[in-house]
Parts: C-alpha cells; sequence; structure tokens
C-alpha cells in the first residue's frame, strides 16, 4: 500500500483516494507553514479545505465526483498558486505525485 501526504492509497486507485491526496498534500506543503499568526491546527486545516473546494469550484469541476481531467486541472492549479510562496522544487514533487496516480488510473 502506497501513502502520499499521510494518505493510504489502496489499489485500485479511486478519484476518492486520489482527490484526498491532492487535498492533504496542499495542506502539508501550502497551510502548514502560512504564517496565520494565533491560528490553531483546526483553523489552518479549514482554511486548507476551503482554498482546495474554492479551486475546485472556481474551475468547474465537482469536488465530490471528479474526472480525471478535473483533478490535473485542479492539481495544476494549486501547483502554481503554491509556487508564488513556496521553493518550486518541493511543490513540482507533490505536483508529480498526484499527476503520476491520476495517470495510473482506469
Amino acid at each position: 500500500m502506497e501513502e502520499v501526504c499521510g494518505v493510504e492509497i489502496k489499489e485500485p486507485l479511486t478519484i476518492g483516494n486520489i482527490r484526498d491526496a491532492l487535498s492533504s498534500c496542499f495542506n502539508q506543503v501550502h497551510c502548514a507553514s502560512t504564517g496565520l499568526e494565533g491560528a490553531d491546527q483546526a483553523t489552518l486545516d479549514n482554511y486548507c479545505v476551503e482554498i482546495v473546494k474554492k479551486a475546485f469550484t472556481d474551475l468547474g469541476v465537482d469536488y465530490a465526483n471528479p474526472d480525471k481531467e478535473g483533478l490535473m486541472k485542479v492539481n495544476d492549479f494549486l501547483t502554481a498558486f503554491s509556487k508564488r510562496f513556496h521553493d518550486e522544487k518541493i511543490i513540482q514533487e507533490y505536483h508529480n505525485k498526484i499527476a503520476g496516480m491520476v495517470n495510473r488510473l482506469n
């Protein structure tokens, strides 16, 4: 069994597994170091979930039932967003993990 950003990825891969890994990766890479002063972990987690859900909505992708193309669009968007704030190499590494999983979907 594979683990990506704290989410256990079971075979066969599902859209839901990948969506959850995408959200978790974004939280770990972007939101863990936002610098929101005084914010507790629950507040930071909620902040990140809302950014991810907004990305899905803004891109016209159904969060509850995305397709492969939609996941890639959101992955690309969140990668570009995060690169403005964080080390591009690290962000690209996470992007590639998610893209690789999407490409493995049947």
